[in-house]
């Protein structure tokens, strides 16, 4: 590889004689070289090395071979037909690790590059969001303890949002303080893994009361007016427990069919209230039924969008 002088010596009877051309010859060498990068599926993304991901998955390449080139052969390693396109993108249909090889040619010399392993493709894990909590129900301020059971990746990613407009959680196992207005709060859990990802969302499943506290214990059971009453698109339920119980509160429609739970606790003796955000209701008559122990009280809700 370089420039080459040629020199040309004749003899003959009357003597010798030469000819000198500096840097008469040159010849340039080939050093093969590429780059594979990932194209994503969202076209919002930009395509991103090392080339790994998940089946099926779409790879570029780019050349940046160093010297004049006349052809190229690539070997994509999955046994797949050669291409001769300068910057081919090729789809890996499996998953697996697969060696690249690109050969260029020039006028004079040809050069190889093989890279081992070059591309990794990854079998898809399938995950299943699952988690419960501990309390579930209580006065406010409630502190939460959730428990993540999600299955089929050891290391996932996981992303809680807690329904009470608190920034997300990212820990496997969060605890979370409710310091809000006392309602029911819908709690949703987000697992990804390599190539998969679930959901899972419990609607209302923490329900945090607001509590007057044993020390102003009502002399008798009670489920007090709402109010507003009509309301849109919230209201506020209270009630008086002469001791603790078990607490169920529920609201229904006027054909009978269960919308919402409000309540489902043990909770200490005292006045509570619980408020009920009917956002996706329409308008129209509602029923709240209240049970504790034996007692039951029923109010009717009158909601106007």
């Amino acid at each position: 590889e370089g420039m080459f002088t040629v020199a040309l010596t004749v003899a003959g009877p009357g003597g010798t004689d030469t000819l000198t051309n500096p840097d008469m010859i040159g010849t340039t060498g080939l050093h093969a070289d590429f780059t594979g990068y990932v194209l994503p599926e969202d076209p919002r993304q930009q395509p991103y090395t090392p080339a790994i991901g998940c089946a099926p998955l779409m790879v570029g390449f780019a050349d940046s071979t160093a010297g004049p080139v006349m052809g190229w052969l690539w070997d994509f390693g999955d046994g797949s037909p050669t291409d001769a396109t300068q910057n081919p993108m090729h789809i890996y249909e499996q998953p697996g690790l697969y060696d690249v090889t690109l050969i260029a040619t020039g006028p004079c010399a040809a050069d190889t590059l093989t890279r081992t392993q070059y591309v990794n493709v990854v079998q898809p894990v399938p995950v299943q969001a699952a988690f419960s909590a501990t309390p579930t129900a209580g006065p406010g301020p409630l502190a939460v303890a959730f428990h993540d059971s999600s299955s089929g990746f050891e290391g996932m990613y996981h992303l809680w949002d807690f329904g009470d407009g608190s920034p997300p959680d990212t820990t496997a196992n969060p605890i979370h303080l409710y310091d809000g207005e006392p309602g029911s709060y819908t709690v949703t859990l987000m697992v990804f893994a390599p190539c998969s990802s679930d959901t899972l969302t419990r609607v209302d499943y923490i329900t945090v009361v607001n509590s007057s506290g044993v020390g102003d214990v009502p002399a008798s059971f009670a489920l007090n007016r709402a109010y507003p009453n009509p309301f849109n698109p919230t209201t506020t339920l209270s009630f008086d427990l002469p001791a603790g119980r078990h607490v169920r509160m529920e609201i229904f429609d006027v054909s009978g069919r269960k919308v919402a739970t409000l309540v489902d606790a043990d909770l200490l003796a005292g006045r509570h209230s619980v408020v009920w955000r009917a956002g996706a209701e329409a308008s129209g008559v509602y029923f709240a039924r209240l049970r504790a122990g034996r007692d039951q009280a029923v109010v009717r809700l009158v909601l106007l969008k």
